[in-house]
């Protein structure tokens, strides 16, 4: 095992003239100037047009909500206007698919003589199929309760000191990250933790981010609601599908002209729905930023501010993360990715960690579009009043823990490398 990599020499900034420390095998920067910064402006980006629009509402009010969060002594409310009007917009959306569905089951059943009403029919009752409110499906196994005891008692007792349910099923995944959900009619509580990010967390980190998943649940998150997200699936389907990619295109020579007049229509109508997605947007995005707000708030009461904080930080290395797996998949060694990794952020020097920090902050970056930038969710935090946490995990169930979840390592890692050689490295 490499001990803790030392200072090997000194540079000067050569925008400021500092004198400034080389780490050998990480970058060097100026913590005076920020020079060579590079912050990652990629984190967070849009996916679809939802993710687009979202960030586009969160520029304009993020500001002002980390200001109304930092007067709040509670974020908790009983009722809000905004999730009120939100449940019904959607509402409006699904009634509309319903028509959608019953136009085409009339136009199939009184017309199917007509070939082209009929395929009209058959087309209005596909495309309301398509976007119809759906329940989240539990693709993977959740593990047995008997087979990860100690998992499922830090479940549970963390659950009970927050006041909430216990959870369903825990699943364990190959990614760097963590998730909640409610499957099936029965809304039953799933929560998703990726044993990579588990395996570099300490047991207060691995507190907090417990108790943060398990708030979504506690605070009904209109994130996690069947409801409201399907009404954005179905607004962000029709926009994508509807919007022409070119509304001119020489290829249909005749029929180009009249081509271009049918994609005029169809853009004017995809920018009405994207009016709509942006309606539904503005509605959904206080109370959901809020949601997040919250959880932060919980999980630091919980497992400590600092704990919080600090799980933060680590859950933005998943570009150390990337850079283990690649170093992995060049050295063709098999089962070392964890032993890797763990090393890998074991050696970390601090100053490496306070550049990627500085650089999510100058890069307002988050972990995905639907969350708060980090920085303001970092400020929030600070800010709570520091009470002892609520639940201190023993040393040695966080080791039993670990010891149950060690069986996963090897499966975890072929899913893992197996992925990035078929997905990533082929694009």
């Amino acid at each position: 095992m490499s001990t803790n990599i030392q200072i090997q020499e000194t540079t000067i900034c050569p925008n400021c003239q500092e004198t400034i420390p080389v780490h050998k095998g990480f970058l060097t920067w100026c913590d005076k100037c920020e020079w060579n910064l590079k912050a990652d402006d990629k984190k967070g980006n849009p996916k679809n047009a939802f993710e687009r629009t979202y960030l586009q509402v969160g520029e304009k009010m993020g500001s002002g909500l980390l200001q109304t969060m930092l007067n709040k002594g509670s974020l908790r409310t009983t009722f809000s206007w905004f999730r009120l009007f939100t449940y019904l917009f959607a509402s409006v959306i699904h009634l509309f698919s319903l028509f959608l569905f019953i136009s085409g089951l009339l136009l199939v059943v009184f017309n199917y003589s007509n070939i082209i009403i009929l395929i009209l029919g058959c087309l209005l009752l596909l495309f309301s199929w398509v976007t119809r409110p759906r329940f989240h499906k539990l693709n993977e196994k959740p593990l047995a309760r008997d087979a990860f005891p100690a998992l499922y008692r830090v479940m549970d007792d963390i659950a009970k000191v927050m006041g909430s349910e216990n959870v369903h099923g825990v699943v364990i995944n190959e990614k760097f990250n963590a998730s909640y959900r409610e499957i099936g009619l029965k809304r039953r509580k799933i929560i998703t933790l990726g044993l990579p990010l588990i395996e570099i967390l300490d047991e207060k980190e691995l507190t907090a981010l417990i108790a943060h998943e398990l708030a979504h649940g506690i605070n009904g998150d209109q994130n996690r609601s069947y409801w409201v997200g399907s009404a954005f699936y179905t607004l962000t389907y029709w926009y994508t599908v509807i919007r022409p990619d070119r509304l001119w295109d020489p290829g249909y020579r005749v029929l180009a002209f009249f081509m271009f007049f049918a994609n005029l229509v169809l853009l004017a109508l995809s920018h009405f729905i994207y009016f709509l997605l942006h309606i539904l947007c503005h509605l959904f995005w206080q109370d959901s930023q809020r949601a997040e707000y919250l959880a932060d708030q919980l999980a630091a009461q919980t497992a400590s501010p600092k704990a919080t904080i600090s799980l933060l930080n680590k859950l933005h290395l998943d570009g150390m993360f990337e850079f283990t797996i690649l170093k992995v998949i060049n050295s063709k060694r098999s089962d070392h990715f964890f032993d890797d990794f763990k090393e890998q952020i074991r050696i970390l020097p601090q100053r490496e960690m306070e550049r990627l920090q500085r650089a999510s902050v100058k890069a307002g970056a988050r972990l995905d579009a639907t969350h708060p930038p980090t920085a303001n969710r970092v400020s929030f935090i600070s800010n709570l009043e520091h009470d002892e946490p609520s639940y201190r995990m023993e040393k040695e169930t966080f080791e039993q823990l670990h010891s149950e979840l060690d069986k996963l390592r090897s499966s975890m890692e072929h899913k893992l490398i197996d992925y990035y050689k078929r997905y990533v490295l082929l694009q």
